[in-house]
Protein backbone atom coordinates (compact mmCIF):
# COMPACT_ATOMS: atom_id res chain seq x y z
CA UNK A 1 0.00 0.00 0.00
CA UNK A 2 1.22 3.49 -0.89
CA UNK A 3 0.65 6.56 1.33
CA UNK A 4 0.91 9.76 -0.70
CA UNK A 5 1.86 12.85 1.36
CA UNK A 6 1.90 15.54 -1.31
CA UNK A 7 3.55 17.93 -1.81
CA UNK A 8 6.70 15.97 -1.06
CA UNK A 9 8.99 19.03 -1.04
CA UNK A 10 7.32 20.51 2.04
CA UNK A 11 8.32 19.37 5.51
CA UNK A 12 5.43 17.71 7.36
CA UNK A 13 4.93 18.84 10.95
CA UNK A 14 1.26 18.07 11.62
CA UNK A 15 0.56 16.03 14.75
CA UNK A 16 -2.60 14.25 13.58
CA UNK A 17 -1.65 12.24 10.50
CA UNK A 18 -1.64 8.97 12.49
CA UNK A 19 -5.43 8.52 12.40
CA UNK A 20 -5.73 9.23 8.67
CA UNK A 21 -3.02 6.72 7.76
CA UNK A 22 -4.39 4.01 10.07
CA UNK A 23 -7.98 4.50 8.88
CA UNK A 24 -6.92 4.39 5.23
CA UNK A 25 -5.17 1.06 5.81
CA UNK A 26 -8.13 -0.43 7.71
CA UNK A 27 -10.63 0.68 5.06
CA UNK A 28 -8.47 -0.51 2.18
CA UNK A 29 -7.99 -3.96 3.71
CA UNK A 30 -11.69 -4.26 4.58
CA UNK A 31 -11.11 -4.65 8.34
CA UNK A 32 -13.69 -1.92 9.09
CA UNK A 33 -16.56 -0.52 6.97
CA UNK A 34 -16.19 2.81 5.24
CA UNK A 35 -17.75 6.10 6.44
CA UNK A 36 -21.56 5.84 6.84
CA UNK A 37 -23.90 7.10 4.11
CA UNK A 38 -24.49 10.46 5.87
CA UNK A 39 -21.01 11.48 4.73
CA UNK A 40 -21.47 10.59 1.04
CA UNK A 41 -22.11 14.19 -0.04
CA UNK A 42 -19.45 15.68 2.23
CA UNK A 43 -15.70 15.79 2.28
CA UNK A 44 -14.30 13.74 5.15
CA UNK A 45 -11.09 14.62 6.99
CA UNK A 46 -9.40 12.56 9.70
CA UNK A 47 -6.93 14.14 12.11
CA UNK A 48 -5.87 12.47 15.34
CA UNK A 49 -2.95 11.00 17.28
CA UNK A 50 -2.72 7.30 18.06
CA UNK A 51 -1.37 5.62 21.15
CA UNK A 52 0.37 2.23 20.98
CA UNK A 53 -2.85 0.45 22.00
CA UNK A 54 -4.97 2.16 19.30
CA UNK A 55 -6.52 4.93 21.39
CA UNK A 56 -7.26 8.20 19.51
CA UNK A 57 -6.51 11.57 21.07
CA UNK A 58 -7.22 15.07 19.79
CA UNK A 59 -3.96 16.75 18.64
CA UNK A 60 -2.90 19.99 20.30
CA UNK A 61 -2.53 21.70 16.94
CA UNK A 62 -6.04 20.82 15.72
CA UNK A 63 -7.35 24.38 15.96
CA UNK A 64 -4.45 25.60 13.83
CA UNK A 65 -6.43 24.29 10.86
CA UNK A 66 -8.07 26.87 8.65
CA UNK A 67 -11.85 27.29 8.92
CA UNK A 68 -13.70 24.46 7.19
CA UNK A 69 -17.04 24.65 5.35
CA UNK A 70 -19.96 23.62 7.54
CA UNK A 71 -20.79 20.62 5.34
CA UNK A 72 -17.31 19.10 5.63
CA UNK A 73 -16.76 16.46 8.30
CA UNK A 74 -13.67 16.32 10.50
CA UNK A 75 -13.13 13.18 12.57
CA UNK A 76 -10.75 13.30 15.54
CA UNK A 77 -10.40 12.26 19.17
CA UNK A 78 -12.62 13.37 22.04
CA UNK A 79 -12.33 17.01 23.14
CA UNK A 80 -13.68 20.56 22.82
CA UNK A 81 -12.78 21.76 19.34
CA UNK A 82 -14.06 24.41 16.97
CA UNK A 83 -13.80 22.01 14.02
CA UNK A 84 -14.65 18.44 15.15
CA UNK A 85 -17.88 16.88 13.87
CA UNK A 86 -17.04 13.20 14.34
CA UNK A 87 -15.41 11.64 17.41
CA UNK A 88 -13.63 8.30 17.73
CA UNK A 89 -11.99 7.14 20.96
CA UNK A 90 -10.07 4.25 19.42
CA UNK A 91 -9.65 2.54 16.03
CA UNK A 92 -12.54 0.18 16.78
CA UNK A 93 -14.78 3.28 17.06
CA UNK A 94 -14.32 3.88 13.33
CA UNK A 95 -17.08 1.28 12.92
CA UNK A 96 -19.53 3.54 14.75
CA UNK A 97 -18.45 7.18 14.65
CA UNK A 98 -20.05 9.52 17.18
CA UNK A 99 -21.38 12.56 15.28
CA UNK A 100 -21.76 15.90 17.03
CA UNK A 101 -23.73 18.98 16.07
CA UNK A 102 -23.11 22.39 17.58
CA UNK A 103 -21.43 21.21 20.78
CA UNK A 104 -18.46 23.53 20.61
CA UNK A 105 -18.56 26.21 23.32
CA UNK A 106 -15.78 28.73 23.95
CA UNK A 107 -14.43 29.18 27.48
CA UNK A 108 -16.16 31.73 29.68
CA UNK A 109 -14.88 35.26 29.13
CA UNK A 110 -12.48 36.06 31.97
CA UNK A 111 -11.72 39.62 33.13
CA UNK A 112 -9.67 41.10 35.95
CA UNK A 113 -12.26 41.76 38.66
CA UNK A 114 -9.68 43.61 40.74
CA UNK A 115 -10.46 46.64 38.59
CA UNK A 116 -14.18 46.63 39.44
CA UNK A 117 -13.92 48.99 42.40
CA UNK A 118 -11.38 51.35 40.87
CA UNK A 119 -12.95 54.82 41.00
CA UNK A 120 -12.55 57.29 38.15
CA UNK A 121 -13.32 60.97 37.79
CA UNK A 122 -16.12 61.94 35.42
CA UNK A 123 -13.81 62.80 32.51
CA UNK A 124 -11.89 59.51 32.80
CA UNK A 125 -15.10 57.48 33.21
CA UNK A 126 -16.63 59.02 30.09
CA UNK A 127 -13.44 58.41 28.10
CA UNK A 128 -13.48 54.78 29.26
CA UNK A 129 -17.15 54.34 28.32
CA UNK A 130 -16.72 55.86 24.86
CA UNK A 131 -13.52 53.98 24.04
CA UNK A 132 -14.80 50.58 25.21
CA UNK A 133 -18.23 50.89 23.60
CA UNK A 134 -17.05 51.90 20.13
CA UNK A 135 -13.57 50.32 20.38
CA UNK A 136 -11.94 53.54 19.22
CA UNK A 137 -8.15 53.81 19.07
CA UNK A 138 -7.09 55.99 22.00
CA UNK A 139 -4.09 58.23 22.59
CA UNK A 140 -3.51 59.49 26.16
CA UNK A 141 -0.86 62.06 27.04
CA UNK A 142 -0.11 63.54 30.44
CA UNK A 143 2.28 63.85 33.35
CA UNK A 144 3.83 60.86 35.06
CA UNK A 145 1.69 59.12 37.67
CA UNK A 146 -1.64 60.40 36.33
CA UNK A 147 -3.12 56.92 35.84
CA UNK A 148 -2.52 56.23 32.15
CA UNK A 149 -1.39 52.60 32.51
CA UNK A 150 -4.07 51.84 35.10
CA UNK A 151 -6.66 53.23 32.70
CA UNK A 152 -5.48 50.74 30.07
CA UNK A 153 -6.02 47.81 32.44
CA UNK A 154 -9.51 49.11 33.21
CA UNK A 155 -10.25 49.46 29.50
CA UNK A 156 -9.33 45.83 28.90
CA UNK A 157 -11.91 44.69 31.46
CA UNK A 158 -14.66 46.66 29.70
CA UNK A 159 -14.21 45.12 26.26
CA UNK A 160 -17.05 42.94 24.99
CA UNK A 161 -16.78 39.16 25.16
CA UNK A 162 -15.34 37.51 22.03
CA UNK A 163 -17.69 35.88 19.56
CA UNK A 164 -17.11 32.22 18.74
CA UNK A 165 -15.38 33.18 15.47
CA UNK A 166 -13.15 35.67 17.30
CA UNK A 167 -12.35 33.17 20.03
CA UNK A 168 -11.25 30.63 17.42
CA UNK A 169 -8.77 33.10 15.94
CA UNK A 170 -7.49 34.12 19.39
CA UNK A 171 -7.01 30.47 20.34
CA UNK A 172 -5.32 29.66 17.05
CA UNK A 173 -2.83 32.53 17.38
CA UNK A 174 -2.09 31.59 20.99
CA UNK A 175 -1.34 28.00 20.02
CA UNK A 176 0.96 29.15 17.22
CA UNK A 177 2.91 31.26 19.72
CA UNK A 178 2.98 28.39 22.21
CA UNK A 179 4.48 26.09 19.59
CA UNK A 180 7.14 28.73 18.95
CA UNK A 181 8.06 28.55 22.63
CA UNK A 182 6.53 31.92 23.54
CA UNK A 183 5.71 32.03 27.25
CA UNK A 184 3.49 35.06 27.73
CA UNK A 185 0.09 36.01 29.08
CA UNK A 186 -2.59 33.73 27.69
CA UNK A 187 -5.50 35.19 25.78
CA UNK A 188 -7.61 32.02 25.51
CA UNK A 189 -10.06 33.05 28.25
CA UNK A 190 -10.83 36.44 26.80
CA UNK A 191 -9.45 39.20 24.67
CA UNK A 192 -5.66 39.42 24.80
CA UNK A 193 -3.88 42.37 26.40
CA UNK A 194 -0.49 42.81 24.74
CA UNK A 195 1.89 45.45 26.07
CA UNK A 196 5.31 45.20 24.36
CA UNK A 197 8.25 47.09 25.87
CA UNK A 198 9.33 50.22 24.02
CA UNK A 199 12.72 48.62 23.29
CA UNK A 200 11.11 45.85 21.18
CA UNK A 201 12.42 45.54 17.63
CA UNK A 202 10.43 46.08 14.47
CA UNK A 203 10.33 42.34 13.75
CA UNK A 204 9.10 41.60 17.29
CA UNK A 205 6.25 44.10 16.94
CA UNK A 206 5.25 43.59 13.31
CA UNK A 207 6.40 40.02 12.61
CA UNK A 208 9.03 38.61 10.30
CA UNK A 209 12.02 36.32 10.45
CA UNK A 210 12.78 33.26 8.31
CA UNK A 211 10.34 31.64 7.98
CA UNK A 212 8.01 34.61 8.72
CA UNK A 213 6.28 34.43 12.10
CA UNK A 214 3.63 36.72 13.62
CA UNK A 215 4.56 39.65 15.84
CA UNK A 216 2.95 41.37 18.82
CA UNK A 217 0.30 43.12 16.72
CA UNK A 218 -0.96 39.71 15.58
CA UNK A 219 -0.86 38.35 19.13
CA UNK A 220 -3.16 41.27 20.03
CA UNK A 221 -5.77 40.10 17.47
CA UNK A 222 -9.28 40.98 18.72
CA UNK A 223 -7.74 42.43 21.88
CA UNK A 224 -5.97 45.49 23.24
CA UNK A 225 -2.50 46.53 22.09
CA UNK A 226 -1.01 48.88 24.68
CA UNK A 227 2.00 50.95 23.64
CA UNK A 228 3.09 52.44 26.95
CA UNK A 229 5.77 55.17 26.85
CA UNK A 230 4.81 55.56 23.21
CA UNK A 231 7.33 58.26 22.26
CA UNK A 232 10.16 55.97 23.40
CA UNK A 233 9.36 53.46 20.64
CA UNK A 234 11.60 53.42 17.57
CA UNK A 235 10.31 55.81 14.86
CA UNK A 236 10.55 52.98 12.31
CA UNK A 237 8.25 50.83 14.46
CA UNK A 238 5.76 53.66 14.93
CA UNK A 239 5.53 54.56 11.26
CA UNK A 240 5.28 50.90 10.24
CA UNK A 241 2.12 50.57 12.32
CA UNK A 242 0.18 53.04 10.18
CA UNK A 243 -0.81 50.51 7.50
CA UNK A 244 -1.86 47.66 9.86
CA UNK A 245 -4.03 50.10 11.82
CA UNK A 246 -5.91 50.99 8.63
CA UNK A 247 -6.07 47.55 6.97
CA UNK A 248 -6.28 45.35 10.10
CA UNK A 249 -3.65 43.02 8.66
CA UNK A 250 0.04 43.07 7.79
CA UNK A 251 1.92 41.44 4.91
CA UNK A 252 5.49 40.30 5.65
CA UNK A 253 8.01 39.62 2.89
CA UNK A 254 11.10 37.60 3.83
CA UNK A 255 13.45 35.66 1.49
CA UNK A 256 10.86 35.13 -1.19
CA UNK A 257 8.10 34.21 1.30
CA UNK A 258 4.99 36.39 1.40
CA UNK A 259 2.73 35.92 4.43
CA UNK A 260 -0.26 38.00 5.55
CA UNK A 261 -0.97 38.00 9.29
CA UNK A 262 -4.13 39.37 10.95
CA UNK A 263 -3.75 42.60 12.94
CA UNK A 264 -7.24 43.61 14.05
CA UNK A 265 -6.80 45.19 17.48
CA UNK A 266 -7.80 48.15 19.63
CA UNK A 267 -4.77 50.42 19.91
CA UNK A 268 -4.08 52.46 23.00
CA UNK A 269 -0.92 54.58 23.31
CA UNK A 270 0.19 56.48 26.40
CA UNK A 271 3.02 58.94 26.79
CA UNK A 272 4.52 61.79 28.72
CA UNK A 273 5.02 65.02 26.78
CA UNK A 274 8.64 65.56 27.75
CA UNK A 275 11.57 63.50 29.12
CA UNK A 276 10.92 64.45 32.75
CA UNK A 277 7.18 63.85 32.42
CA UNK A 278 6.05 67.11 34.04
CA UNK A 279 5.23 69.24 31.02
CA UNK A 280 1.52 69.95 30.45
CA UNK A 281 0.25 72.03 27.51
CA UNK A 282 -1.55 75.22 28.49
CA UNK A 283 -0.26 75.09 32.07
CA UNK A 284 2.56 77.02 33.79
CA UNK A 285 5.92 75.73 32.57
CA UNK A 286 7.17 73.26 35.22
CA UNK A 287 9.40 71.07 33.10
CA UNK A 288 13.05 70.74 34.16
CA UNK A 289 14.18 70.55 30.52
CA UNK A 290 14.41 73.36 28.00
CA UNK A 291 11.53 74.01 25.64
CA UNK A 292 13.80 73.06 22.73
CA UNK A 293 14.44 69.65 24.33
CA UNK A 294 10.72 69.17 24.90
CA UNK A 295 9.94 70.13 21.30
CA UNK A 296 12.37 67.53 19.94
CA UNK A 297 10.77 64.89 22.21
CA UNK A 298 7.25 65.72 21.06
CA UNK A 299 8.21 65.81 17.40
CA UNK A 300 8.77 62.06 17.47
CA UNK A 301 5.01 61.91 17.00
CA UNK A 302 4.07 62.66 13.39
CA UNK A 303 0.77 64.21 12.41
CA UNK A 304 -0.29 61.35 10.11
CA UNK A 305 0.16 58.80 12.88
CA UNK A 306 -1.65 60.94 15.45
CA UNK A 307 -4.51 61.08 12.96
CA UNK A 308 -4.92 57.29 13.30
CA UNK A 309 -6.26 57.76 16.83
CA UNK A 310 -9.97 58.51 16.92
CA UNK A 311 -9.95 59.67 20.54
CA UNK A 312 -7.26 61.80 22.18
CA UNK A 313 -7.16 63.10 25.73
CA UNK A 314 -4.87 64.75 28.29
CA UNK A 315 -4.77 63.27 31.78
CA UNK A 316 -3.88 66.56 33.49
CA UNK A 317 -7.56 67.45 33.02
CA UNK A 318 -8.60 64.48 35.12
CA UNK A 319 -9.50 65.67 38.61
CA UNK A 320 -8.95 63.78 41.86
CA UNK A 321 -12.69 63.65 42.50
CA UNK A 322 -13.87 60.06 42.09
CA UNK A 323 -17.34 59.78 40.56
CA UNK A 324 -17.80 56.30 39.08
CA UNK A 325 -16.38 52.80 39.51
CA UNK A 326 -15.14 50.70 36.61
CA UNK A 327 -17.89 48.10 37.21
CA UNK A 328 -20.53 50.81 36.74
CA UNK A 329 -18.88 52.00 33.53
CA UNK A 330 -18.84 48.41 32.25
CA UNK A 331 -22.59 48.15 32.80
CA UNK A 332 -23.15 51.29 30.72
CA UNK A 333 -20.89 49.90 27.99
CA UNK A 334 -22.80 46.61 27.86
CA UNK A 335 -26.14 48.46 27.70
CA UNK A 336 -24.93 50.68 24.84
CA UNK A 337 -23.60 47.71 22.86
CA UNK A 338 -26.88 45.87 23.41
CA UNK A 339 -28.78 48.94 22.17
CA UNK A 340 -26.69 49.06 19.00
CA UNK A 341 -27.14 45.34 18.39
CA UNK A 342 -30.79 44.87 19.35
CA UNK A 343 -32.41 48.23 18.58
CA UNK A 344 -30.37 49.34 15.58
CA UNK A 345 -29.41 45.92 14.21
CA UNK A 346 -25.70 46.78 13.97
CA UNK A 347 -23.37 43.80 14.18
CA UNK A 348 -20.03 45.64 13.91
CA UNK A 349 -18.49 48.09 16.35
CA UNK A 350 -18.72 51.81 15.65
CA UNK A 351 -15.02 52.13 14.87
CA UNK A 352 -15.66 50.07 11.71
CA UNK A 353 -18.50 52.20 10.33
CA UNK A 354 -17.87 54.07 7.07
CA UNK A 355 -18.52 57.77 6.53
CA UNK A 356 -21.52 57.31 4.24
CA UNK A 357 -23.31 55.04 6.72
CA UNK A 358 -22.65 57.49 9.56
CA UNK A 359 -23.87 60.52 7.63
CA UNK A 360 -27.11 58.65 6.97
CA UNK A 361 -27.69 58.60 10.74
CA UNK A 362 -27.37 62.39 11.08
CA UNK A 363 -30.33 64.69 10.36
CA UNK A 364 -29.86 66.66 7.13
CA UNK A 365 -29.95 70.09 8.82
CA UNK A 366 -27.16 69.04 11.20
CA UNK A 367 -24.99 67.86 8.32
CA UNK A 368 -25.72 71.07 6.43
CA UNK A 369 -25.25 73.57 9.24
CA UNK A 370 -22.96 72.06 11.89
CA UNK A 371 -20.33 69.84 10.27
CA UNK A 372 -19.04 72.42 7.75
CA UNK A 373 -18.17 74.69 10.71
CA UNK A 374 -15.72 72.10 12.08
CA UNK A 375 -12.41 72.35 10.19
CA UNK A 376 -10.94 68.89 9.82
CA UNK A 377 -9.62 66.31 7.38
CA UNK A 378 -11.77 63.47 6.10
CA UNK A 379 -10.20 61.12 8.65
CA UNK A 380 -10.99 63.55 11.50
CA UNK A 381 -14.55 63.93 10.22
CA UNK A 382 -14.90 60.16 10.19
CA UNK A 383 -13.52 59.92 13.74
CA UNK A 384 -15.91 62.67 14.86
CA UNK A 385 -18.99 60.87 13.54
CA UNK A 386 -17.88 57.46 14.80
CA UNK A 387 -17.44 58.78 18.33
CA UNK A 388 -20.71 60.72 18.05
CA UNK A 389 -22.42 57.45 17.11
CA UNK A 390 -20.97 55.86 20.25
CA UNK A 391 -22.17 58.74 22.42
CA UNK A 392 -25.63 58.34 20.92
CA UNK A 393 -25.58 54.62 21.77
CA UNK A 394 -24.60 55.40 25.36
CA UNK A 395 -27.59 57.76 25.48
CA UNK A 396 -29.88 55.20 23.82
CA UNK A 397 -30.63 57.47 20.84
CA UNK A 398 -31.09 56.04 17.31
CA UNK A 399 -30.04 59.25 15.51
CA UNK A 400 -26.90 61.35 15.93
CA UNK A 401 -27.92 64.84 17.02
CA UNK A 402 -25.98 68.09 17.33
CA UNK A 403 -25.25 67.59 21.05
CA UNK A 404 -23.58 64.26 20.32
CA UNK A 405 -21.34 65.88 17.71
CA UNK A 406 -20.38 68.71 20.08
CA UNK A 407 -19.46 66.15 22.75
CA UNK A 408 -17.52 64.01 20.29
CA UNK A 409 -15.43 67.02 19.29
CA UNK A 410 -14.00 67.05 22.83
CA UNK A 411 -12.24 63.73 22.08
CA UNK A 412 -11.63 63.98 18.34
CA UNK A 413 -11.16 67.56 17.06
CA UNK A 414 -10.10 69.88 19.90
CA UNK A 415 -7.43 67.71 21.52
CA UNK A 416 -6.05 66.83 18.09
CA UNK A 417 -5.42 70.49 17.33
CA UNK A 418 -4.29 71.22 20.91
CA UNK A 419 -1.72 68.44 20.72
CA UNK A 420 -0.33 69.65 17.43
CA UNK A 421 -0.11 73.22 18.74
CA UNK A 422 1.42 72.29 22.10
CA UNK A 423 4.98 73.17 21.20
CA UNK A 424 4.49 75.89 18.61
Amino acid sequence: MLFNLRPNHERKSSQGLDLALAAAYLWQTGQIPEIPSRAVDSKVFLYGELTLDGQVTMPEDLDLLESMPARDLLITGDGNSAHARGVVRDLQSLRNIEWREGEFTPPEFDIDRRMDHLSLCKAAAETLAVTATGEHNLFIAGPAGSGKTTFARALHTCLRAPTIAEWRRIEKIEKINTRRGYLGETGSRGRPLVAPHHSASEIAILGGGVPPHPGEITRAQHGLLLLDEFLEFSPSVVESLREPIERHEITVLRSGARVTFPADFLLMATTNLCPCGDFVPGQPYKCSYSQTRCRSYYQRMTGPFLDRFETICFTHKWTHKQDEEVAQVRERVRAAQCFARESRGQLIVNSRLELEALEAMVPAFVLRNLLPEIPSSRRRRLALLRVARTIADLAGTPAIIADHIHMAAQWTIRPFHDFRQAFI
